[in-house]
């Protein structure tokens, strides 16, 4: 299962006031960062830099990722400085999301997501920088699991593509996916104590999955394995259901992002089915992740009016056959 207790604990700082520049070190290449305007004016850049200094902002030029936040791009002394990316609109206790993974930033709010745009290669933090002398800010960070280094990405890539020296399967319909013991009881421990323990999977060495496709299968080895994986649509409730169910936070948390930014009328009854029996377990990702997107159908009529019209073809389709 997703949750706050797979990363670091949170951390917070509040800042106020005009020309305020707040550049820190969280630790770590990889970090995420949520900040809620508490009171005054509701304009702020949020976003990253190569520079510790805010003096040294304006020789970063366009090294910087500063993305503006607010109603209005053109008050903040900043903003030039900033990417030319739409203005995200944010009021007094609204939240705004930032995440960098090392490689490329993502901002999101509510059900809306902005990027993920790369940046060049280096060492970058969170930076968040005010005009406004009566804007006030509560900041929460943490920092994230690093990205892998090249080295070992191609590493892991290789024993995932050449799969030499397997020492256990998988079979799903009949297919049968080779895989590395150690690789997946380093990844879940559902796998790890089928292994070590006296189960059957122990003493056979052969795991047989049933009611998902060889595919997803497919996909989540290559996720374990990689850390990547692209599903298709129609795989994204399947891979949420492994996540799940074999306890690999990473795959749901990631999964669960992808849901929420492919949600159409062709998966939109899958993934409600899905995430919505996983809430009702109490699970605090699915029940966040329920929440965002009810708050994607709201907002979007023509989504939503999909959502009732494929709704209604089932139930049809059920009286119909009745």
């Amino acid at each position: 299962m997703a949750s706050d207790d797979a990363e670091s604990q949170w951390l917070e700082k509040n800042i106020k006031g005009a020309a305020s520049t707040t550049i820190w070190d969280v630790g770590t290449a990889a970090f995420e960062v949520k900040v809620v305007i508490t009171s005054g004016s509701d304009e702020f850049i949020l976003g990253v830099t190569p520079v510790l200094s805010g003096k040294s902002i304006f020789q970063a030029g366009r090294q910087n990722w500063l993305h503006v936040i607010g109603r209005k791009a053109g008050h903040t002394e900043w903003a030039q400085f900033a990417s030319h990316l739409p203005c995200i609109p944010r009021r007094i206790g609204e939240e705004v999301c930032l995440k960098f993974d090392g490689n490329a930033v993502t901002i999101h709010y509510d059900s809306t997501f902005v990027g993920p745009y790369r940046v060049p290669e280096g060492k970058y933090f969170p930076c968040v920088l005010t005009s406004w002398k009566d804007t006030a800010l509560t900041i929460r960070y943490r920092p994230l699991c690093e990205r892998k280094s090249s080295e070992v990405q191609q590493m892991c890539d290789k024993l995932f593509r050449d799969r030499k020296f397997t020492d256990a399967s998988i079979m799903c319909s009949g297919h049968q996916i080779p895989v590395h013991r150690c690789v997946l009881a380093a990844a879940s421990p559902v796998f790890e104590t089928m292994f070590e323990s006296g189960m059957r999977e122990g003493h056979t060495t052969t795991i047989e999955v049933e009611d998902v496709s060889p595919e997803a299968i497919e996909m989540m080895v290559c996720y374990i394995y990689t850390g990547g994986v692209l599903p298709m649509s129609e795989q994204l409730s399947e891979l949420f259901v492994l996540g799940n169910k074999y306890m690999i936070p990473s795959l749901v948390s990631d999964i669960g992002d992808l849901m929420l930014q492919q949600l159409d009328e062709t998966n939109v009854k899958d993934i409600l089915h899905v995430v919505r029996r996983h809430a009702t377990c109490a699970d605090k990702y699915s029940v966040e992740l329920w929440d965002k997107i009810m708050d994607k159908l709201h907002g979007d009529r023509e989504l939503m009016r999909g959502v009732l019209e494929t709704f209604c073809c089932s139930s049809g389709d059920e009286i119909s056959h009745q």
